[in-house]
């Protein structure tokens, strides 16, 4: 029980480390733009020339453009619907989804379990999902290892990409910045529902800088989607031994297993 808990303290030690990395090698060459130039070495610091927008209010890389995330990415596209060939689904809910830690999966069987009239949003590889109620408590990940049945809650707006599904992993970390997280906040502070929320065009009206080619974005890419596959390969090895030691404690605590 003991090597359990320690395995699982370690994979959650190592998804930290991972994110806080991920997160840092995307400020550097996003938000800093110290991304490598032509001769490998960082863009800004190097003299790289720099132009003042006026959109995002900052100097941005000469060359690069500003444009809205809904020039990029596609919105709820994917859904369940009436016609589908499911014998069952693996749901997921809003509060089973905080800040890239997937809890829990709902296995739900038509015809025997009570579906849930939210489970209606289909979830594919890379797509970044991002709960519309109260973002302050961010319910948010990015889901790299989805099974086929996968389906989450319309509480949920679901984002792929236009072009490169690989890109994705770009997107999530500006949407989940602290600047866009805190401008999502307050715009759901000011919505006339019964409790803090955005819509999915709140998010796809977000502003993001981009270079003209892909080159940078394959480049960032390669080093970015690796990392958050570790991490989804980390949790999943975590959720089986959690699964594990709280199926095994029971049987010791009755005794119907014992140590020798």
């Amino acid at each position: 029980m003991s090597a359990i808990d320690k395995k699982i303290e370690l994979n959650n030690r190592i998804n930290s480390e991972l994110e806080a990395m991920a997160k840092t090698l995307y400020d550097y060459w996003f938000v800093q733009f110290e991304f490598p130039d032509a001769n490998g070495k960082p863009y800004k610091s190097s003299g790289g020339k720099m132009a003042y927008n006026e959109v995002l209010k900052r100097e941005i890389p000469a060359r690069w453009r500003v444009s809205q995330l809904t020039q990029h990415l596609n919105c709820n596209e994917k859904k369940l619907g009436k016609k589908h060939t499911f014998s069952n689904i693996m749901y997921l809910d809003t509060s089973s989804l905080t800040k890239n830690m997937l809890d829990s999966l709902q296995l739900l069987t038509f015809g025997t379990d009570k579906i849930p009239s939210r489970a209606n949003m289909l979830v594919g590889k890379n797509d970044i999902l991002y709960s519309t109620v109260r973002p302050n408590q961010c319910h948010y990940g990015i889901i790299k290892k989805p099974v086929d049945n996968m389906v989450a809650s319309t509480g949920y707006a679901v984002f792929s990409h236009k072009d490169n599904i690989d890109f994705n992993i770009i997107f999530y970390h500006l949407i989940t910045s602290t600047d866009c997280t805190e401008k999502l906040v307050r715009i759901s502070e000011t919505s006339k529902s019964s409790y803090p929320s955005i819509s999915p065009e709140d998010i796809l009206n977000l502003q993001i800088a981009l270079p003209e080619d892909d080159e940078l974005l394959n480049s960032i890419s390669a080093i970015l989607n690796p990392v958050y596959d570790k991490i989804a390969e980390c949790q999943q090895e975590t959720a089986n031994m959690e699964a594990l030691r709280d199926w095994l404690l029971p049987m010791l605590m009755n005794g119907q297993v014992t140590v020798k």
